[in-house]
């Protein structure tokens, strides 16, 4: 699973600090919720919107004081913690391999974006996975694509010129 968001979460006794990094991890957002049921409902709320209602890109971890994790679940968030960096490596590596792929058969691509690891491109791959395809993307699907993973560095214009 690739996400996109990464959620941390401070728990303390009567508000929870919570930081919003995207998948480069850059922090996009911060706030402080109160302790309370509402205030929890707007969090989950809050970051629905940011995820653009896509809850399965949202990684969360919250932080509890010590003393409420048994040495079961602490060795459980060690084990999770190590598997998280063995997938970024993972990932990391077949993003490589596939912007190997993309250079030696559909260069313009890499044009788009700094890199071959943005869902987005991965999407648009799939609209047309070889290059002479391309000129048979619609206009309003590459704008609908660019519009769901918010993306507002390039326009549809530019991506169907480009791929031509």
């Amino acid at each position: 699973m690739v996400f996109l968001w990464f959620v941390g979460i401070d728990w303390a006794a009567e508000k929870y600090d919570v930081c919003v990094l995207d998948a480069r991890g850059k922090v996009v957002a911060r706030r402080v919720i109160k302790h309370s049921g509402s205030a929890i409902a707007e969090l989950l709320d809050w970051l629905q919107e940011i995820a653009g209602g896509k809850p399965g890109v949202v990684a969360v971890a919250i932080e509890t004081p010590p003393a409420q994790l048994d040495s079961a679940q602490r060795l459980r968030l060690r084990e999770l913690s190590r598997i998280q960096e063995e997938l970024q490596v993972q990932e990391n590596r077949l993003s490589n391999q596939l912007w190997e792929q993309l250079h030696r058969y559909y260069p313009q691509t890499l044009t788009l974006c700094p890199g071959a690891n943005e869902e987005w491109l991965w999407e648009l791959i799939e609209m047309a996975p070889l290059p002479w395809e391309a000129p048979k993307l619609k206009l309003v699907a590459v704008q609908r694509l660019l519009g769901s993973h918010r993306i507002r560095g390039v326009k549809a214009e530019e991506v169907l010129e480009i791929l031509n």
